[in-house]
């Protein structure tokens, strides 16, 4: 996260995930904040996604959000904007991180010590970026189902072989014989 924000040359970058499985509350789930800059990492769980009607419409049809000055958000954004202002963020820029063609969170950058506008270019570079981070958050967590997965193969094949042993113990007495 320091490399992305160091290179989108802003004060604060993060992620936020999906939280649920039904998709209605957002973690912040990595951070990076400049000197001297509070991290909000621990304040930002299990946000409501319906409180942020505004920023949300626009990600779930996977458009970045480009604010060059908070001060100038729609009232339509008033939780966005009370939020941004609450950090002193002067400008900020989100982009959707999408997986298979559902959106499972967002990458931001913010400006908290001056105005910021991001060019194009820019705008182009960081949903790349987004693109490569999903990516990399998303084979993370297949690889954690998988290893689940063989743990509990493991499991099952072990208590398979301890049934089978068992049973070559177990002696059946029909007709006053002992049968192994």
């Amino acid at each position: 996260m320091k490399i992305i924000g160091e290179f989108a040359c802003v004060d604060h970058s993060y992620v936020f995930q999906y939280s649920d499985t039904e998709r209605k509350k957002l973690d912040n789930t990595h951070e990076w904040c400049a000197e001297g800059i509070e991290p909000q990492i621990d304040k930002l769980k299990g946000l409501p996604v319906n409180h942020f009607p505004w920023g949300m419409e626009k990600l779930e049809r996977f458009e970045s959000i480009h604010v060059p000055r908070v001060a100038d958000m729609p009232e339509s954004a008033k939780a966005e904007k009370e939020l941004q202002e609450s950090q002193s963020v002067q400008s900020f820029m989100i982009v959707p991180m999408v997986y298979g063609g559902i959106l499972v969170g967002f990458l931001g950058f913010d400006s908290v010590r001056s105005e910021k506008t991001w060019t194009e270019e820019d705008i182009a570079l960081l949903k790349m970026i987004g693109e490569i981070f999903v990516n990399t958050l998303e084979r993370k967590r297949a690889e954690e189902r998988i290893k689940h997965h063989v743990q509990r193969l493991t499991t099952l094949h072990t208590i398979d072989q301890a049934i089978q042993t068992m049973n070559g113990l177990i002696f059946w007495k029909p007709l006053g014989r002992w049968w192994p």
